[in-house]
């Protein structure tokens, strides 16, 4: 009866940790790495760098016929507008690198917390032995 318990109980306890090692590695990488192209897609660093100093939020940005009074003004508001962009999308591709590497570190470490989780019984266990030696 006992050697019946103990081997199913080995097992499961093979079965568990089977599937931790495997299945649910995978599915651990994969969560990982589907949030952090989420997080990617959101800040859009590709596209910010791509329109660096394209107009920020102009409303009148085409050519301006008229005097010449009129076409300075249309290039000055078109030039502040392009500084206002560039200062924005800097700060937001700034911060988006910023929360792209702790992103990166963080799923780095849940990464190495999954791997060792089976075996933190049998570290606390050792800790708790060696405490008492």
């Amino acid at each position: 009866m006992f050697s019946a318990l103990l081997s199913y109980n080995n097992i499961m306890l093979f079965s568990l940790l089977s599937w931790w090692y495997d299945g649910g590695l995978k599915q651990r990488i994969k969560l990982l790495k589907d949030r952090q192209l989420k997080t990617m897609d959101y800040f859009s660093l590709d596209l910010l760098v791509k329109t660096w100093f394209a107009p920020f939020r102009q409303i009148s940005a085409e050519s301006v016929r008229g005097s010449l009074d009129l076409q300075m003004r249309a290039w000055f508001d078109k030039l502040l507008s392009r500084i206002i962009g560039g200062f924005m999308r800097t700060a937001l591709i700034i911060i988006g690198i910023i929360v792209l590497a702790t992103q990166a570190i963080l799923n780095f470490f849940e990464l190495i917390i999954w791997t060792v989780m089976p075996l933190m019984p049998m570290i606390c266990l050792v800790l708790f032995i060696w405490s008492f030696v």
